[in-house]
Order: structure tokens, then C-alpha cells, then sequence
């Protein structure tokens, strides 16, 4: 008997962290026995991981709903309760950074008589306003009608779901292909020849969506200050979104544009990591930030805002911490101060504390096939 999963997404399918975790858990799961779909209510804009999603014998739906952030989910309701009365499903994951999205997904697959849902944080806030704490109070009661939340950090988890549950949330790591990122390292030289970059030429990278919460107006600041000490540093930026084209302007303003790439997104983000010498994160807020640990799996050494959770830190002797209010001429230093301590050797940590992706799938696998840990 095939048990039938739908990875059920709050937002279109593009190139974030929620698609990330879903397409490297399903490609390191044992699927005997299981069968997958996805829906995004939205729109898919990544025909790469569209294309590996199928080549898994999954298939993936779209209901073409306008996305327009911020504005009201209740127009949601009524398209997931068509799809669920047409598709029948045992398990319905729902992946989403919006707790709006995981109260009305879990309402509907309750409706809908969905054996197992799960609701799923991935994200944290900046802040905890009024408006957060009331939304999350209003969500409170249809959230209820999930089986089992979950999280990726103890962060994301305090952001969508009541601190009362925070005992019954289950934290989901983030595995990742450690192999993936380590054997890229192996072709370091050959890559950064391949992209025209000097062997002595500093390369500072960061990868993420494009927008406020990456916070990538800031990596810019602190390596406009990087390139005062030293003048023949590269920037690179991994990824796109809303951000684009302010960030452009930015680069152009500062005189950086002859030293700042723009990469977009892209599905070989091991290669890139494998060019760089420090990774730059200084996000406003974060629920985990995977982009850390596969920079840490690729032996970087990584300068973090201290809104990142701690959870992130696999390998702590790569990671350090600033906080948004140092200036950015302190965090050009500490990235100078790490630019050639990268380790071209195993990173240590990640199998033993949980985060390689053959450990993390296997526990979702068992998650899927049983109710026992679903919240009474």
C-alpha cells in the first residue's frame, strides 16, 4: 500500500530555502512505499527544481493565484478545498513562511479528512509586534487541526506557532548533501580559473533571496569598506528577487559595480561556495538560514548577524557573530581577518549533530509513515 504525500507550499516554488528542504530530503529518502506531489497555490518559477521534483515521479500542481504579499490568504480557501476534494492524499506537508497560510492549509486538509497534516514554520520575524502576536493568536484555533508542528528552529517555531506549543513542536533539521558542497571543494582552483578569478584575489559571497530580510544593502556597505584595505576584493551575490534592481542602483552609486557580481539564482550554488573565501549573512531575521550550513559544509569561514539562530552553527569554529549595529568598517575587518582560513578539509559536525540529509530524511520518512508523534 503507497502512501500518498502532498509537500503542500504557502508561496510560489522558486529558489528559496522551503524548496531547498523539500527537494534534498525527498532526493536522500528511501520513497518505497510513498508516492509525492507538490501544489504551490501560486506559481512554480523554477523549472530546475520543477524538473528534479518529476524526475522523482512527483508531480507538481499550480493554481495560478496572483501572489501579492502582505495582502489577505483567505482567498486561498476556497482553491485548496477544490484541489483537496479532487485529490485524495494521506499526508499533506505544509511549507510555508506565512502563519496565516499554515492556519488555513491545516483547516482545510483537516475538512478535507487528510490523515496526517503537518504544519511546518520555516521562517522567523524581525520583531514580534502587536500585529504578529494577534495574528498568531487569531491563527491559533485552525492551527490546531494539524497533527504535528513543526519547525526548523526554535526561532521559526515561536514565530507562527503559541508559546504554550512550543513543547509539542517538532524541530525538523535542515539535512543537507554534505557530499555535494565537500567534493565541489576538490575543484576550487579549476572553478575560480573557469570564473577569471586570481588566486590572490579575495572573493566575499553571500547567497539568499534578494530582499529586505537577507539584508544584502548591508553586505554591500561592509565590502565598500573591505575595498578601502583591500582594493582587488570581489563580491558576489548568489540569488534574485524584489531587491534586484534597488541593490544594482546601490552598486552603481558606491562606484562597486567593476568588482560586484550579480550571479541570480542558480542550482550549482556548490560551485559558487566553492570560489568564495568568506560567506557574508548579515540577515535581518532568519528561522534557520540554510544558506549557513552549506556554507559551513563547504569549508567557509562565516561572518552571521546575531539574529541567526545559534541552531545554525554545526561547525561553531566557522561562524562568527556581529551584531547589525557594529559599523560596517568592523565587519570588513573581520572579514579580512577570516579571508584565508578556509577549510579544505571535511567539515566535522554535521552527521553527529543531525544535519546530513541521509539522517534528516530518514526521520521525515518515519514521520510520514506514522501517526505516533501527531499531537493529541
Amino acid at each position: 500500500m503507497t502512501t500518498k504525500v502532498l509537500e503542500l507550499f504557502g508561496e510560489p516554488i522558486g529558489f528559496g530555502g522551503q524548496e531547498s528542504y523539500v527537494i534534498t530530503q525527498l532526493s536522500h529518502m528511501d520513497r518505497d512505499g510513498l508516492s509525492f506531489d507538490c501544489l504551490s497555490p501560486y506559481a512554480c518559477e523554477n523549472e530546475d527544481w520543477r524538473l528534479a521534483f518529476q524526475d522523482m515521479g512527483g508531480r507538481v500542481f499550480t493554481l495560478g493565484l496572483p501572489f501579492r504579499p502582505g495582502s489577505s490568504r483567505e482567498l486561498l480557501r476556497k482553491p485548496l478545498r477544490d484541489f483537496l476534494a479532487q485529490h485524495a492524499y494521506d499526508v499533506v506537508h505544509i511549507q510555508s513562511g506565512s502563519t496565516t497560510v499554515l492556519s488555513i492549509a491545516s483547516a482545510v486538509a483537516s475538512d478535507a479528512g487528510v490523515p496526517l497534516i503537518l504544519a511546518h514554520s520555516h521562517s522567523a520575524n524581525e520583531h514580534m509586534t502587536l500585529k504578529k502576536r494577534a495574528i498568531r493568536r487569531a491563527a491559533s484555533l485552525e492551527m490546531r487541526r494539524a497533527d504535528v508542528l513543526c519547525a526548523c528552529s526554535v526561532e521559526a517555531a515561536l514565530s507562527k506557532f503559541l508559546p504554550s506549543r512550543l513543547k509539542d513542536v517538532r524541530i525538523l533539521n535542515n539535512g543537507i548533501d554534505v557530499e555535494r558542497f565537500e567534493a565541489a571543494q576538490e575543484s576550487r582552483d579549476a572553478l575560480r580559473a573557469e570564473a577569471g578569478i586570481d588566486p590572490s584575489t579575495i572573493v566575499v559571497g553571500n547567497v539568499g533571496r534578494l530582499s529586505e530580510a537577507k539584508n544584502q544593502s548591508f553586505a554591500i556597505d561592509v565590502f565598500g569598506e573591505l575595498l578601502r584595505i583591500h582594493p582587488d576584493a570581489v563580491l558576489w551575490l548568489v540569488g534574485d528577487g524584489e531587491d534586484r534592481e534597488m541593490l544594482e542602483a546601490k552598486v552603481a552609486r558606491k562606484g562597486l559595480a567593476d568588482s560586484t557580481r550579480f550571479l541570480g539564482a542558480r542550482s550549482d550554488v556548490e560551485n559558487a561556495l566553492a570560489c568564495m573565501d568568506v560567506f557574508l549573512f548579515p540577515s535581518l531575521w532568519e528561522g534557520l538560514g540554510i544558506a549557513v550550513l552549506e556554507a559551513q559544509a563547504a569549508g567557509l569561514p562565516c561572518i552571521v548577524s546575531n539574529v541567526v539562530p545559534r541552531t545554525v552553527e554545526v561547525c561553531p569554529d566557522y561562524v562568527t557573530r556581529l551584531s547589525l549595529s557594529d559599523p560596517a568598517s568592523q565587519w570588513a575587518e573581520a572579514v579580512l581577518q577570516k579571508a584565508g582560513r578556509r577549510n579544505t578539509h571535511q567539515a566535522p559536525g554535521f552527521r553527529d549533530r543531525g544535519f546530513a540529509a541521509n539522517e534528516t530524511a530518514r526521520e521525515l520518512r518515519q514521520l510520514y509513515l506514522s501517526r505516533e508523534s501527531a499531537i493529541d
